[in-house]
Parts: C-alpha cells; structure tokens; sequence
C-alpha cells in the first residue's frame, strides 16, 4: 500500500513544530505498518544548516501556473522538499518577522501541492491514499480533482486539520491563478466573506476530513471556534471524522508497567531532590501551562489560595516566555519545598520527568488541542484530571469510587474552578487514606496504550 503526504510542515528538523512532530510521528507509523509513504513539504530558509543533507533530483514546471521548481531528498527517506528560492528562502513558513501572514500564501502552498502531485505521477508514486495536512496542504484535494485528475481523480484523499483555527484567505480575482473551479465560488464551496478560504477548499474536494480526536470532531460540530467554520463542517458532516492521535511511548513512557508503581516512586524522590521540593510522600500536582492551556491557567489562578492549604506538591511546566513566568518563579519562591517550576525546553526531558514523577494531571481545558498531553500523562501513571468533553476523555473511565479495576481518570462535567477543586480534594483523600487503592488507578494508566500505529492504522481501515 502506498500513502503521498502533504505537509506545510515536515522533517526530521530539530526545529520542527508540533505539526511537523506529528506528520513525522504519523508517517513513521505509516512505515512502521509495512506502507510504502512520500512526504512532501517545502524546503524554508531556516533548514539551511542540514541542507547538506538534501540531494537535489528533479526540476519540473507545475500544471497550475507553470512554476519552475525542484525537489530535494533525504536519501534513503520518506521526506521530499519541494525547493523554490522565491517563495520559501523567507523568514518563516507562513509569516514574516512582524507576524503577518505572506500576501502570497495561496501562490506558495498552491505549488507545494502541485508539485508534490506532478513529481510523484512522473515518477510512478501512484499512491493508495492523499493524505494532506491543515490549509497549507489543503489545495492538494482540490488539484487531485481537478488538475492532477487524469492520475489521482478516483484516489482517496483526507484531509487532516489538527487547528481548525489556522487558516489562509486570498481575493476572489485569483480563482483560476490558485486553479480552483470559479463554479465552486459561493457559501457551500470555497468562498468566505467575499474571498477563498484554503480550508473550505480542502474540505470541499476532499473525501474525509479528519479531526485528531473525536472530541475535537465534537466540538467544532458544536461550538463556534475563531475560523467560522462550523456551518460548513455541518454542512459537509457525512465526512467530518476523526482519528485518535497517539504518542511516541518509547519517547514518553518513563518505566516499565510492570512494577510501575515503584519506579514512580523512585522518580518522584529524585525529581523532589533536583527541584527543590521536600523528597517525601506528598501528592504530587502537575500543570501544564502553554499557549493551547490558557484556559487551566486562569482555573488555577482561581483556586491556587486553596491548592496551598491542601497537604501537596505543586509543579508548573510552561516554556521561557511565558508571560506569568516571573509570576510563578516569585511563588515558587515563597513556597519553597512546596512547589516548584521547570521549562520545557526543547524536547521532552524537563516534561517527561515531571510527569514520571506526578500523581495528578491539572488540565482544565474546554477544548482542543490538548488530548496528547493526557496520553503523555497516562504513559507516566500520572491520573489526569479533566472534563468529559475533553479530546481523548472518550477513551477513558473515569473513577467514580466503586470502580478502582477499571478507571484510569477523574472527570468532572464542567472543568469549573469548584468542580476542579472538589474533585482534587477526592483524589487527595484517596491517596492520603489507601494508597492500595490510589495505586491501582496508577496501575491502570500504566497498562492504557494509544500509539501512532493505532492512528495510522485507522487511516488505512478506511481504503480497505
């Protein structure tokens, strides 16, 4: 079976993003299930350091607007650039140095999608299934219909939106410049407020659009989210799916499931030494504040006054520039032995430890993207407490006091700061009283498993 790729953003990079980190975690399970995979993505001006690496090995003129361009390879990899000085050799993939989005989006990512098809067609990469990733490979469904269709019209294409939020518009007069169908123009097409939306595109052509997690799919069918999106997606539902995204567990499990329980214990006392905190038993709390948890950022602000009256351990992991940083280091301070602060820092050492050696995941989030961060908890035998409609809440069982063999999570129906809060307190109660009984819902989040094969495995059910 053979699977083409479209990303704006892919590769084995060290600054790769998290969407590059889940396209690469995604294609390498794709390879992992015994699929032959081509992933092509643009060359940007900030991979010039590894360019060494890349071997050039085809130029080509693109059906759209007749673009030159050329592709550049890993030798003995999946992953395939497409190379073009004057749209890609720029300060970022989609913005300059002020923020503001590259007029030209539509002409950039217009040729990544055709040349990704141009150049696998030419080389015989007829593929099983198209699958393209956010607005930026979006077009990539439009162009399998339309111009690339004497190869891949009858190919299933899917479509991924991990940020339903992101999205590019460009004027209506360069309809046929982008190779879009001008009959396709109006509210249920590609239009949008009197100009072409890359998404609506995509997920007009496109046969799936998939979601990365069923509460995710949930939530954009249910609520308005910043794209103003939802009515199409309505109107579009028979094909609004998901897939569950997993993890890495070789990157994120911190110790066997088998004795789980005792090297968890082991990992708290050295990360209590290292951080300051006092190295004893107490209920270890972690939350984790980043740009896609603001809204656990403001619950805890609420009910912090309350945390430390509580007998436990607060740890915060937030990146450099957060903006509360000097906040939290300032408190940390005050509750010196009683709370502590890391970084996370490019990869996943600072995280992984903190979650390896928590008790309790603090996420009280609404919506979406945050579902991996409980996979990574549960990894850890770390009980994340969060709210039912919560990405992967779905796959898990929440404890509801009689039902220690089996639940794995704490869910509350609202993650409101009481609901949090008393629902904290129980989790602390059982802990303090039967650490038995605690340490049976750590046993169950140890033997939980959501991998990327799984994922990838669920794209490929859907061929079949």
């Amino acid at each position: 079976m053979r699977v083409l790729v479209v990303s704006p953003e892919a590769g084995p990079w060290p600054s790769a993003s998290t969407l590059a980190d889940s396209v690469n975690a995604l294609v390498s399970a794709y390879l992992e299930l015994g699929t032959e995979v081509r992933v092509y993505s643009p060359m940007y001006h900030r991979e010039n350091e590894p360019k060494s690496l890349i071997s050039d090995i085809y130029q080509g003129f693109e059906r759209i607007r007749g673009e030159a361009f050329s592709i550049g390879t890993i030798p003995k990899s999946p992953y395939y650039f497409v190379q073009h000085a004057g749209y890609f050799d720029r300060s970022g993939p989609y913005n300059d140095v002020d923020h503001i989005p590259f007029w030209d989006n539509h002409y950039r990512f217009s040729l990544l999608a055709s040349a990704a098809l141009l150049h696998a067609l030419e080389t015989g990469f007829i593929p099983d299934l198209i699958h393209c990733h956010e607005w930026g490979g979006a077009l990539t469904a439009a162009y399998a219909r339309h111009a690339y269709a004497d190869a891949f019209g009858k190919i299933p294409v899917f479509l991924t939106i991990h940020n339903l939020e992101y999205d590019f518009h460009f004027l209506e007069h360069d309809i046929e410049r982008v190779g879009l169908d001008r009959a396709d123009y109006h509210i249920d097409g590609f239009e949008f407020w009197g100009k072409v939306s890359m998404l609506k595109a995509g997920i007009l052509y496109a046969d799936k659009v998939v979601f990365p997690s069923d509460g995710y799919r949930r939530q954009v069918l249910e609520h308005d989210f910043a794209g103003g999106l939802r009515g199409f997606l309505e109107l579009n539902q028979a094909k609004v799916t998901s897939s569950q995204y997993g993890i890495d567990y070789s990157a994120w499990a911190s110790f066997p499931v088998t004795d789980g329980v005792v090297h968890k214990q082991k990992a708290k006392e050295k990360f209590q030494q290292e951080h300051g905190l006092s190295v004893d038993s107490s209920f270890l709390v972690y939350c984790h504040l980043d740009r896609e948890t603001m809204r656990t950022a403001d619950t805890l602000f609420t009910i912090l006054t309350d945390l430390f009256h509580l007998p436990l351990q607060l740890v915060i992991g937030l990146p450099a520039e957060h903006t509360e940083r000097d906040y939290f280091q300032a408190l940390a301070q005050q509750n010196s032995g009683r709370m502590a602060l890391i970084l996370l820092e490019q990869g996943t050492r600072n995280h992984r430890a903190a979650l390896a050696a928590s008790d309790l995941l603090f996420l009280a989030q609404t919506d979406e993207p945050s579902a991996s961060l409980i996979l990574k908890a549960l990894a850890n035998g770390v009980i994340p407490l969060t709210c039912h409609n919560l990405g992967c809440a779905d796959l898990l069982i929440s404890f509801e006091g009689e039902n220690l063999d089996k639940a794995d999570a704490i869910l509350v129906q609202d993650p409101w700061p009481d609901q949090m809060l008393r629902s904290l307190r129980m989790a602390l109660d059982l802990y303090s009283s039967d650490r038995q009984d605690w340490n049976r819902l750590v046993q169950n989040a140890l033997t939980f498993k959501y991998s990327w094969e799984k994922s990838a495995s669920t794209y490929l059910q859907w061929i079949i």
